[in-house]
C-alpha cells in the first residue's frame, strides 16, 4: 500500500483466535476501499493461534501485525498499535466486535464531516438484570458514576464527569 490510509482500525487481542477470526472476516468485506483504511492487529502474548489468525487476515487486508512476546496488557497493546498506525484517524475496536459492512466507511465519513472537532467516545449502557449483577456496572449506576448521554446538545460544554 503506497497511499497513506485515512483510517486505522486497531484490534488488540490475547488468546481470542476464534472470535477474532469472525471479526476480521467482516473487515475483509468492508465497503470502504482498502486503500483508504488499514488494520493494526496486536497479538498481546497469546498462547493460542491468535497470531496466525491475524497474520492470515493481513494477507488480504492492508495493515500491520504487532506481536508482544508476553502479555503486557491492553494499555501496552494499544500504545504499540498507536506507534504502528499510519491513518489520520484511529479507532479501537474489541476483538469480538462484529462490524457492519459499512462500519469503516461510516466512521471515516463522520470524522471527515466533523474535521477539526474533538471527538469523545460516548455510550449508553443498558442496565439489564445481568449487568446489575456485575460489580462495575452496579457501582456506576448506584453511585452516580453513570450519566446517560441522551439529550446532549451540540456546542454545549459538559463537565468531565459527564463522561465515563
Amino acid at each position: 500500500m503506497s497511499r497513506k490510509p485515512e483510517l486505522t482500525v486497531v484490534i488488540c487481542a490475547n488468546n481470542r483466535a476464534q472470535k477474532l477470526a469472525r471479526a476480521l472476516d467482516l473487515y475483509k468485506m468492508q465497503t470502504l476501499p482498502y486503500d483508504r483504511f488499514e488494520m493494526v492487529l496486536v497479538n498481546d502474548g497469546s498462547t493460542d493461534n491468535t497470531g496466525d489468525v491475524m497474520r492470515e487476515a493481513l494477507l488480504t487486508l492492508p495493515g500491520t501485525y504487532v506481536e508482544h512476546n508476553r502479555n503486557r496488557g491492553l494499555s501496552a497493546a494499544k500504545n504499540s498499535a498507536i506507534g504502528a498506525a499510519r491513518g489520520d484517524y484511529v479507532v479501537f475496536v474489541n476483538d469480538d466486535t462484529y462490524p457492519n459492512l459499512d462500519y469503516c466507511e461510516r466512521v471515516l465519513n463522520f470524522q471527515l464531516a466533523h474535521a477539526g472537532m474533538k471527538v469523545v467516545g460516548l455510550s449508553c449502557l443498558p442496565f439489564t438484570d445481568e449487568l446489575q449483577s456485575r460489580l462495575f456496572y452496579f457501582s456506576m449506576y448506584h453511585h452516580n458514576l453513570y450519566t446517560p448521554f441522551i439529550g446532549m446538545e451540540e456546542g454545549k460544554d459538559y463537565p468531565f464527569d459527564h463522561f465515563i
